[in-house]
């Protein structure tokens, strides 16, 4: 597992815990390379169609907004 940041550093994400989202180290080089989205809005996972076969049955559909911060997560897709 690694932490993940959901804004990235370079685009002036923070170090701080609510920029952070605990994921396995695939799924975190995925997620950096924008090949996992997750919607701010309702938490629904959408792989990349690159993907999509090979990790659709390894990550849940959607995630618990309640363990991101939502504001955060809304400005990697502003």
């Amino acid at each position: 597992m690694e932490a993940a940041h959901i804004v990235p550093i370079a685009e002036d994400g923070s170090d701080e815990a609510k920029n952070g989202i605990l994921l396995r180290r695939d799924i975190h080089r995925l997620f950096d390379l924008d090949l996992i989205l997750i919607s701010p809005k309702n938490g629904n996972v959408k792989l990349d169609s690159r993907i999509h076969a090979e990790y659709r049955d390894q990550i849940e559909a959607s995630i618990d907004l309640k363990l991101l911060d939502v504001e955060t997560l809304k400005l990697r897709y502003n």
